[in-house]
């Protein structure tokens, strides 16, 4: 137990909540993102994966949808009931409201939400937030101290920033798939959308990074987030490999680029994934593999010729692997603590025990769909989950008693409002 402290905790939209202090015996109690409110006007993959991350930290997450349509994965089959497995994925912890934001009230709504909020996070394709008259020049006008952060494909600056852009696009303009496929095959898009999800990540991060500057400056910012930027980061030693060798890295399947061996074997069941690169690990293997002669061949005895000599080491690896099955590989060469796996599928990986030890599955306490979900990667000395988060909500089911609790409005003229078709 950790000795009473006390712990100033502010309250959502500092600049209008008072801000209170109490004394607290276990912070690990406190969500970290407690009190930050965040209005979601996301959809699809990239901005909501990057929401339900802050709402997983604690952050009252109001997801802005249109009314009678929404998010449109709400729509992507297959469901578990009436529920899009897509839009639970990434939907979970969050309330919602349906907001017409082309009618001028639902933009006069939006903006005293904004008044008392702290983010808002779109990832409409750049100057649609501007046409709405919603872009960042008026956001803090309402509030000098919100933050946004805009996810898009090409970000908002450049010759690429209006581009429609989707994973695969992206994928494809950042050299991933130029470099993904098998050896003399044809370039391929990596099987997650991972210019999405590596986009959602850095927004995270850098909402995290706004907040903190935000108790220096006492004022927000604008986050401009693009999928093509992040996924030109994750090249990282591919762009310095071209430029010291002068050559298009080849596609090398499950190989990698520079280490070797390092890659998939077949195997007398399936394939086995080693990862015996530098001289400790291959001495390693090769002796408990029973080929100590491949450690005194001259064409593989240290990094620099195995990377030479590639085929050839990969060829007298592949004779041997294909020999026994996959889990014998995989316990002999644990057992000398040699990098090695079998290729789980998604329902190996969803019953493998570590995923339960690492609290990476998440159940959804919704009835009418027993889902489990991936939850928080991040894992902090100072913050614990909760219990089982909330499903992902119904289209505006929280409209009521968002606009009734945070904005005051009486019953009468929420009726007026939907009957308006303002909100849903």
């Amino acid at each position: 137990m950790l000795p009473a402290q006390k712990v100033r905790l502010r309250g959502a939209g500092n600049s209008t909540s008072a801000s209170e202090s109490v004394v607290l015996t276990d912070t690990k109690s406190i969500p970290i993102l407690r009190g930050v409110r965040v209005l979601d006007l996301t959809h699809v993959l990239a901005g909501p994966y990057a929401t339900m991350l802050l709402a997983d930290l604690g952050a009252d997450v109001i997801k802005v949808e249109k009314p009678g349509r929404g998010d449109t994965t709400r729509g992507t089959p297959p469901f578990a009931g009436d529920l899009s497995h897509y839009f639970a994925a990434v939907n979970w912890g969050k309330r919602s409201v349906a907001i017409d934001l082309k009618r001028s009230e639902g933009r006069a709504l939006l903006l005293r939400l904004v008044e008392r909020t702290d983010i808002v996070v779109d990832n409409f394709r750049p100057g649609t937030m501007e046409a709405l008259d919603l872009g960042y020049d008026v956001l803090r006008g309402v509030n000098a101290r919100i933050i946004r952060c805009t996810i898009s494909g090409f970000g908002q600056t450049g010759p690429l920033s209006k581009k429609p852009a989707f994973d695969a696009i992206v994928q494809a303009m950042s050299g991933f798939m130029a470099v993904t496929g098998e050896r003399g095959g044809a370039p391929l898009r990596c099987g997650v959308s991972v210019g999405d999800v590596a986009a959602g990540a850095f927004a995270v991060a850098g909402i995290a990074l706004a907040l903190y500057r935000r108790e220096q400056t006492g004022v927000g910012q604008e986050i401009d987030v693009a999928m093509f930027d992040s996924l030109v980061s994750f090249m990282t030693y591919y762009l310095t490999l071209y430029q010291v060798s002068g050559e298009e890295p080849p596609r090398v399947g499950s190989e990698h680029a520079s280490m070797v061996p390092l890659a998939s074997y077949p195997t007398k069941d399936g394939y086995v994934v080693i990862a015996a690169f530098n001289d400790s690990f291959w001495k390693r293997m090769c002796e408990a593999i029973g080929h100590r002669e491949l450690t005194v061949d001259a064409r593989f005895q240290t990094v620099s010729d195995r990377q030479r000599n590639r085929d050839a080491c990969n060829a007298a690896l592949r004779a041997i692997f294909a020999t026994r099955p996959t889990q014998e590989w995989v316990d002999l060469l644990e057992s000398v603590d040699v990098p090695v796996s079998s290729i789980l599928g998604i329902g190996a990986l969803l019953a493998h025990p570590h995923l339960a030890a690492r609290d990476l599955l998440r159940t959804l306490a919704r009835p009418d769909a027993d889902l489990k979900v991936a939850g928080q990667p991040l894992k902090m000395s100072d913050h614990q989950n909760a219990g089982p988060p909330l499903g992902p909500p119904e289209l505006g089911q929280d409209t009521r008693s968002i606009l009734s609790s945070l904005l005051d409005v009486d019953e009468q003229e929420y009726q007026r409002l939907q009957g308006a078709g303002i909100v849903g």
